[in-house]
């Protein structure tokens, strides 16, 4: 693997884990992902996110540092990382939570929650400039106050948000908004109220978000532990009510990633219990009351509870960004 230095430097950069890469097999998420995966010196803070823009990776990241700033590295090959990457120092986010990023309207756009829980939004027509944050806010004036790290997705021509807040008391539930123009929103809550048994979203944790079938939204999370982090999953189509699904035997041990793939919706994130070992869901395509599953006990993701996995597709691959559970918190890319 190799690195192309730039200027700009991490306070503190890991000693280099390399990795080779192994060669690609187009195969199931479930049971055909390189291990551990490749190698990357960069330290993640949290978890990452990744799309692609103008056939180039893209990886968002929040600082290992009390800077809590934006970190991006790139790839054209999905091997050969930019090192250490561009780190933008005026972008702060608020602590242990992470960007999301996507591709929109031929821009690059990343969502984030700021040190006082706001959520904002920056853009970038070539990938390496960005606008100032614009805040996200209700059609009542009022601010999106997010107690999660957001997830946005585009669906129906544009930009989806979501991300947990604080309910009435200790409740907590998914609070999602639109817009068609990245400057007004509106407030959509088809999966924003709580699973038919009362299941809460966790505190602290992202939320999955991805496109299904072309027709629906599918959002994917943590229950809080009084439900056990049972596995909750919501499609919507944007209109109407959302239909939710609660695949028996589930638990969740951190944020989770979403994407469809081959036709199935496929989730990743951590084991609830011992070994924080990666865990691969993926379903038949009809019913998501029931997922195929299997847990890989060679790749090992950050501990903390509201760390996701970053699933993103490049060329006919699925692949997965993370966040090593070692001490440097070195970013790593796996693929199938």
């Amino acid at each position: 693997m190799k690195f192309s230095n730039i200027p700009q430097k991490l306070a503190v950069v890991a000693m280099l884990a390399f990795i080779a890469v192994q060669s690609k097999a187009q195969g199931s998420p479930l049971t055909g992902l390189s291990q551990p995966g490749n190698g990357y010196s960069n330290q993640a803070g949290t978890g990452p996110s990744a799309t692609v823009f103008n056939g180039k990776i893209y990886i968002a990241f929040i600082a290992n540092d009390s800077s809590d700033t934006l970190w991006i590295t790139t790839s054209t090959d999905g091997s050969t990382f930019t090192y250490p990457g561009a780190n933008y120092l005026g972008i702060v986010m608020q602590a242990h939570t992470a960007p999301s990023i996507t591709t929109w309207n031929n821009e690059l756009w990343i969502a984030y929650t700021g040190t006082s829980g706001q959520i904002y939004l920056i853009s970038s027509p070539d990938g390496t400039t960005f606008t100032s944050p614009t805040a996200v806010l209700y059609e009542t004036g009022s601010p999106f106050i997010a107690n999660s790290q957001p997830t946005i997705a585009v669906f129906n021509g544009s930009l989806w948000i979501t991300a947990v807040v604080n309910g009435s008391g200790t409740t907590t539930y998914l609070e999602s908004v639109n817009t068609s123009n990245g400057t007004s929103f509106l407030t959509n809550d088809d999966c924003g109220i709580s699973a038919p048994d009362g299941a809460e979203p966790q505190t602290g944790a992202g939320v999955g978000l991805t496109v299904y079938g072309g027709s629906q939204l599918a959002y994917a999370f943590q229950a809080q532990g009084d439900w056990n982090h049972e596995l909750v999953v919501c499609t919507t189509t944007g209109t109407a009510s959302g239909t939710y699904y609660e695949p028996a035997g589930f638990e969740v041990g951190s944020g989770v990633s979403a994407l469809t793939y081959q036709g199935d919706l496929v989730l990743a994130y951590k084991e609830l219990h011992n070994g924080n070992d990666l865990i691969i869901s993926a379903s038949n395509g009809t019913d998501f009351n029931d997922f195929l599953t299997n847990t890989y006990s060679g790749i090992q993701t950050n501990g903390n509870q509201e760390i996701s996995p970053g699933a993103f597709l490049f060329g006919d691959y699925y692949y997965l960004a993370y966040t090593q559970n070692n001490s440097g918190h070195h970013l790593y890319v796996t693929h199938n």
